[in-house]
């Protein structure tokens, strides 16, 4: 652990995470913490230490993982700017305005994002789901069309059975769960 730590250190120390490297003014807990580890005798006391050097580390974590996806177009696609209409059990209807959209990219399909406007509660949309939004605002429509339900429908079921078998794998001791995507 202490070797851990001084390779870490100069860096936790440059980066400005409060871990302060050798030489620096306040380095006084910074001592104080590797007097602690090499004198803790049992694990649990060297967890505790750990998991003080493992906070110093998290704070760099700041940046955007880099699975994320680009920030959302404003321009570049006919959807972008038009009244859509969603429909919500329990609700009803929620009529927005599609703010932007991101192209494919990779494995990942294109997308549209929504701001409802009652509430500007925010979602993203799939090709499929914007098309029929658009369309339930533009005619006026008060509940999804047998199509939009029957898509709906699907892509739940779907959901569902992606997480089942998650949780499967997880209680199995699978360790990771399937990705949900």
């Amino acid at each position: 652990l202490l070797d851990f730590e001084e390779w870490l250190a100069p860096l936790l120390g440059r980066l400005g995470t409060g871990w302060v490297a050798a030489g620096r003014k306040d380095e006084g807990a910074q001592e104080v913490w590797q007097l602690s580890c090499r004198a803790a005798t049992t694990v649990n006391e060297l967890a505790e230490l750990l998991g003080t050097l493992e906070e110093a580390v998290h704070a760099l974590q700041t940046a955007a993982a880099p699975n994320e996806r680009k920030p959302w177009r404003k321009e570049g696609h006919e959807y972008v700017g038009q009244q859509a209409r969603r429909f919500f059990a329990g609700f009803g209807a929620s009529d927005g305005r599609i703010s932007g959209w991101l192209p494919a990219e990779g494995s990942d399909p294109p997308l549209w994002h929504m701001v409802h406007g009652d509430d500007n509660d925010e979602e993203d949309l799939d090709e499929t789901e914007v098309r029929f939004a658009i369309a339930n605002y533009a005619e006026e429509r008060n509940e999804p069309t047998p199509e939009e339900a029957e898509y709906n429908l699907a892509w739940r079921t779907a959901a569902e059975a992606e997480a089942a078998a998650a949780a499967k794998a997880a209680s199995e001791g699978g360790g990771g769960a399937a990705g949900v995507g």
